[in-house]
């Protein structure tokens, strides 16, 4: 089994994916950092879930149908 840290930096997310995803977080009236975005990216190459404890992220992320998970 492969860690999805490893996996995301071998399938991370482009530069236009990354401005992308600011972008339509922009047209929510909210802002996406470049970090943030970047997870985000690579999880969606990856088909995997964003788990985190920033309840903020999540809720974006759900207003976006993106998935993404609390703990």
């Amino acid at each position: 089994m492969q860690e999805i840290g490893a996996t995301i930096s071998v399938k991370g997310a482009s530069s236009s994916q990354v401005k992308s995803l600011q972008e339509a977080v922009a047209s929510i009236g909210q802002k996406l950092g470049l970090n943030d975005a970047s997870t985000i990216g690579g999880t969606m190459n990856n088909n995997a879930i964003v788990l985190t404890n920033d309840k903020q992220m999540v809720k974006l992320m759900n207003a976006l149908d993106l998935p993404g998970k609390s703990f």
